[in-house]
Order: C-alpha cells, then sequence, then structure tokens
C-alpha cells in the first residue's frame, strides 16, 4: 500500500476545492462564492444533507401513488385487451 504524504493530501484537497467550488449552486445562479469554511466542509462531506426530506423521496417512501395507479391502469387495461382479442 502506498504510503501518502502531506504533500500529496494538500494537493488532493486543493484539486478537491478546486472542483466542487461550484456545488451548492455557487457559480451557476448564485452570486458571490463559497467562504473558506463553507468550501472547507464541501470537501469533507459535498452532500448537503441525507435526511428524508432532502434525500430522494422514493427511496424514503417507496413508489408514489400515481404511479402505482398507473400501472394498476396498464394491467387492467392489458388484460381487457388481450380478453377482446
Amino acid at each position: 500500500m502506498e504510503k501518502h504524504n502531506r504533500a500529496v493530501r494538500r494537493h488532493h484537497i486543493d484539486r478537491l476545492k478546486k472542483n466542487r467550488k461550484n456545488y451548492w449552486g455557487y457559480g451557476y445562479g448564485r452570486t458571490g462564492e463559497l467562504s473558506k469554511r463553507q468550501l472547507g466542509i464541501i470537501v469533507n462531506t459535498p452532500e448537503v444533507c441525507a435526511c428524508w426530506m432532502c434525500n430522494r423521496p422514493r427511496k424514503a417512501f417507496g413508489r408514489p401513488l400515481k404511479e402505482i395507479a398507473f400501472d394498476a391502469f396498464t394491467e387492467a387495461t392489458s388484460d381487457y385487451d388481450e380478453n377482446n382479442d
């Protein structure tokens, strides 16, 4: 296993800071730039939040009711089409 020294760690931190300076909407639509503190937070934890409200709703709650109803409708109509042929 390769041993990393301080220079390599600092290089990777600088690389991540350069790549992630546009996270959280900065650089695209928001005016201003990230502070040094915010940029340091993004380097360590790039995702803003992983709670059930900010994360994917499908992961927390399952399939939406509209999708379940549509699948039931398409199954019913496909059975109807097979019986009428």
